[in-house]
């Protein structure tokens, strides 16, 4: 487990433990624990992204990431953030069943994230064209700047 204090310690964290050298196709569920110096990182969840999109596919690959995370060390988690990486056709459908299965399961979200070709989408931050509706924000996700997004939003949401 990583004690994060700020935002460079947050990014390099999770970088390093979904190991980001080429998101696309992937989504990742980032675990986290409160504390009063900051957030800790449990650590990453990675689920693939079936190109074409495969309902079965994302069912399976949901519902393995849900009895992971009724497991030890990821029981303990207290808040989590999913960051998706592929176009909206193959990404959405995933991250639309994992945010409504993660809040079934009472887990709070810091923010529900879509970043595809240097674009960056957000299902609960206004500033970065909430709903998907917009253009995107642009990011560089081979540069963490997408999962620095996610960091900044989660340390707003969680007052550290």
């Amino acid at each position: 487990m990583a004690n994060v204090t700020d935002h460079a310690e947050l990014a390099d964290a999770i970088g390093q433990d979904a190991a980001l050298t080429d998101p696309a196709g992937n989504l990742f569920i980032a675990m986290f624990t409160t504390c009063p110096e900051g957030l800790n990182l449990l650590g990453t969840l990675r689920l693939r992204l079936a190109d074409p999109p495969d309902p079965a596919h994302a069912v399976r690959s949901v519902a393995l990431a849900v009895g992971e995370l009724r497991k030890p060390p990821w029981d303990a988690a207290e808040a989590a953030v999913i960051l998706g990486f592929g176009p909206e056709h193959v990404a959405d459908p995933v991250i639309d069943l994992t945010r409504r299965t993660l809040t079934a399961m009472g887990m709070p979200l810091f923010d529900v994230l879509r970043v595809h070709d240097g674009r960056c989408w957000s299902w609960d931050c206004p500033d970065i064209d909430h709903g998907r509706t917009g253009p995107g924000m642009p990011v560089d996700p081979l540069s963490d700047a997408a999962i620095q997004l996610a960091i900044e939003i989660s340390q707003q949401r969680s007052g550290s």
